[in-house]
């Protein structure tokens, strides 16, 4: 249930998104992405501008 955390990092606070897949063992910031957006439908630039502007 990792997911839960980074998305959860991504809504709540402005850590870079770099620092964040770091943080959780990916080894680049593709990877990162293709499991976000497996997860969410979206990668997580566009999950956290989405959830920011609501």
């Amino acid at each position: 249930m990792l997911h839960h955390y980074y998305s959860n990092l991504l809504e709540n606070t402005d850590k870079r998104i770099m620092d964040i897949y770091l943080e959780f063992g990916f080894e680049s910031q593709r990877t990162f992405n293709q499991a976000f957006q497996q997860k969410y439908g979206r990668t997580p630039s566009k999950y956290r501008k989405i959830w920011w502007n609501n």
